[in-house]
């Protein structure tokens, strides 16, 4: 802190565990410690990396977590600063691209080598011109799309899906992941906002309403005739019935 020349009173620390005994333990520690210090604490958990498997699970889990706390906290105006110091190579680098893409103010690290903090280069990097392009594309049609609605707009779901940018929901539909929709926000213009609850059922196409209860009841109806049917709300939220 005395680096960035902020005092206890100014700090809301985040850190980051796996959800192991010994990781927590380790988190506990260092929340008391700096709560001791004056400095308001939290805790978050993110997935285990402790084998092969579950390595890409692990390490995403930590990128979608980071990049979304960062993007809140940017929102509201904090400085954000990040601390690339722990963990294994492969979490400290999804780590700094975290923070990178979010906007983060401060990378810094703490060399075992000698008693002392290095603040590391921070530019400003964004998600490239052309997967910005099909994500805003897809956002402008609502989060959570039919694999055949993707498709009519010329948006690659597969390429987003393992770019770790959209996912799979239900068999036949694609979903924006939750940071990348804090983030299109920035770029998504006011009139792309749906506002409509839109049920697609299999079959028959789309109807939109204004009404949530109306179109939930809409969808029961579809759904008790043995008609595979969804509802995309204004909020995102996503109801699959079958």
């Amino acid at each position: 802190m005395k680096l960035f020349k902020q005092s206890g009173k100014e700090v809301l620390a985040f850190l980051y565990t796996t959800n192991t005994w010994n990781s927590r333990l380790a988190g506990e520690v260092i929340r008391e410690y700096l709560k001791g210090e004056g400095i308001e604490t939290e805790l978050a958990t993110v997935s285990t990396i402790s084998s092969e498997e579950s390595f890409y699970t692990g390490v995403v889990d930590l990128f979608d977590k980071v990049i979304y706390k960062v993007l809140k906290f940017k929102e509201r105006g904090y400085e954000v600063y990040i601390n690339v110091t722990a963990g294994l190579k492969p979490e400290t680098i999804f780590l700094s691209l975290a923070g990178l893409l979010a906007g983060a103010d401060v990378l810094y690290y703490k060399y075992q080598e000698f008693d002392g903090i290095v603040a590391l280069p921070a530019p400003p990097i964004t998600i490239r011109q052309n997967y910005l392009e099909w994500l805003v594309k897809f956002a402008s049609s609502g989060y959570t799309l039919s694999e055949s609605k993707v498709e009519e707009l010329g948006v690659p779901a597969k390429l987003l899906e393992a770019r770790g940018l959209a996912e799979k929901k239900g068999e036949d539909a694609y979903r924006v992941k939750e940071w990348v929709r804090k983030m299109i926000g920035i770029y998504l213009p006011k009139e792309f906002t749906n506002k409509s609850y839109r049920v697609v059922v299999e079959g028959e196409g789309e109807k939109e309403f204004g009404d949530e209860t109306e179109a939930y009841e809409f969808m029961e109806s579809k759904r008790r005739e043995g008609r595979k049917v969804r509802v995309e709300v204004p909020d995102k939220v996503y109801f699959l019935g079958i």
